[in-house]
């Protein structure tokens, strides 16, 4: 059979939910056309087939190994690498090694913060959370592993191997799993480079108004998503759908006619500030607004005059580049002097407001 042939039976088969066929052409296509073929789309449909037939974790199992003997066999193939070990970290979830997919969903977020793969690493690791918060076999735990949060604090911008992964001893040599690490390493920082590559072309394009309409959009689209891809961790499956919901939404709107020219002037501020709030004074609410011409870590707070906590506006969150304004209602407070400190990654700045009642 020919390429094209193989590909347009895995779709027919698959249309008539014949998966066990599925999974035999599509092995058969990853196995003896890894050469040629370019269709990421081909390890979804084969992760589908197995997972509707498989009834005791095998199929799960034995899908994990032969993703893994792909990446290892495969190191070229970087847009299928990435493909398979997505769903190396789904065949986890279906095998109850919730804490290890936390940790793999979370080297995806840390490696593709401005795409869609990592939005969707991101939501997959809020489901598993959820899992995990149940019980199971990686720990059973909500909270993750030591690995995962070092991961998370550093922030690592390449791949590290997770010590808690299971592999086939009988399948794997140690110095296979080094190969395929090795492999996942060099896959994900080609694409990390290409990643600040290409936000950074958009940047001073946008800067200097060199850009245009489509490039604005990339742009904007790119920076939201670096803003909202982040581990978290919802409480229920209503709130992981309503934080989906969300994040759809800010996409949207982040990449709407009516928002980028909103926005297109004063799209990248030249300096950190921390503007005078308005008004001033207030009676009971006010706006307080900042600029942040780099991403960074922001905490934003409000004191009474003795230093004492009032409000914390933003708590140690991830800013993207950009101009903020939030407001501050003081209607259970008295009146008075009140301070709002703003605190990001190499700036500090504290300012005073009254309260008129």
């Amino acid at each position: 059979m020919t390429l094209k042939t193989l590909s347009d039976s895995v779709s027919i088969n698959l249309r008539k939910r014949n998966y066990e066929r599925v999974s035999v052409l599509c092995r058969e296509l990853l196995t003896d056309y890894a050469d040629s073929i370019n269709d990421a789309s081909i390890i979804s449909k084969l992760y589908l087939a197995d997972l509707k037939q498989d009834t005791g974790s095998s199929r799960m199992s034995e899908l994990k190994s032969f993703l893994e003997s792909y990446i290892l066999n495969n190191p070229e193939k970087e847009m299928m690498v990435r493909q398979a070990f997505y769903f190396i970290q789904k065949c986890k979830v279906s095998l109850g090694l919730y804490e290890s997919a936390m940790t793999g969903f979370q080297q995806i977020i840390n490696q593709f913060p401005y795409s869609y793969e990592g939005l969707l690493a991101s939501w997959d690791y809020a489901a598993t959370s959820l899992l995990n918060s149940q019980g199971g076999s990686g720990g059973g735990a909500i909270a993750s592993s030591k690995y995962d949060y070092e991961l998370r604090e550093k922030g690592v911008i390449s791949y590290i191997d997770d010590p808690s992964d299971v592999y086939d001893s009988r399948k794997f040599s140690t110095d296979d799993r080094k190969t395929l690490n090795d492999n996942l390493t060099k896959t994900f920082s080609s694409q990390v480079n290409k990643q600040t590559r290409e936000i950074k072309s958009l940047e001073e394009k946008v800067t200097k108004n060199e850009a245009t309409n489509s490039e604005k959009k990339k742009y904007q689209e790119m920076r939201t998503l670096k803003e909202i891809i982040k581990a978290r961790k919802p409480e229920t499956i209503a709130g992981h759908v309503s934080m989906i919901s969300d994040d759809l939404s800010r996409i949207m709107k982040s990449t709407s006619a009516e928002y980028l020219d909103k926005h297109e002037a004063n799209i990248l501020p030249t300096e950190f500030a921390l503007h005078q709030n308005y008004p001033n004074p207030f009676n009971p609410a006010t706006k307080i607004s900042f600029d942040l011409p780099q991403d960074s870590k922001v905490t934003l707070i409000v004191y009474d005059l003795l230093g004492r906590e009032v409000k914390r506006l933003v708590n140690n969150e991830f800013k993207v580049a950009g101009k903020y304004t939030y407001d501050f209602n003081a209607a259970s407070l008295s009146s008075g002097v009140y301070f709002y400190r703003l605190e990001t990654e190499g700036f500090v700045n504290t300012k005073r407001m009254m309260l008129i009642k």
